[in-house]
């Protein structure tokens, strides 16, 4: 077994780079989705019934405020776990070079 553990910068940045790349993108796809559900429950959206769509509208709303900021919170801290780790790769790596 090597003694070193050995994650380059690079490796580490690319890694990062992909996993806050792929929380944006999942973000926005739901803030997408919520916006086309939205129009279509507009009156010139196809799908409006008033006392459904108001309803829909809350929903929605509960879903913006709760979910999705559940969801940037988890992104966020398993970016902060990321880095958490890549500093305890590095201290390791540290410690048996040394």
């Amino acid at each position: 077994m090597a003694d070193l553990v050995n994650m380059q910068q690079t490796e580490y940045d690319a890694v990062i780079l992909k996993l806050k790349s792929l929380h944006e993108e999942e973000l926005a796809a739901a803030r997408d989705i919520i916006k086309d559900i939205k129009n279509l429950a507009e009156v010139d959206g196809g799908f409006y019934i008033q006392k459904i769509s108001a309803k829909v509208d809350d929903l929605l709303g509960a879903l913006e405020v709760n979910i999705l900021t559940s969801m940037e919170d988890s992104f966020q801290l398993t970016e902060k776990t990321m880095e958490t780790f890549m500093n305890a790769v590095a201290a390791i790596d540290s410690q048996c070079a040394g």
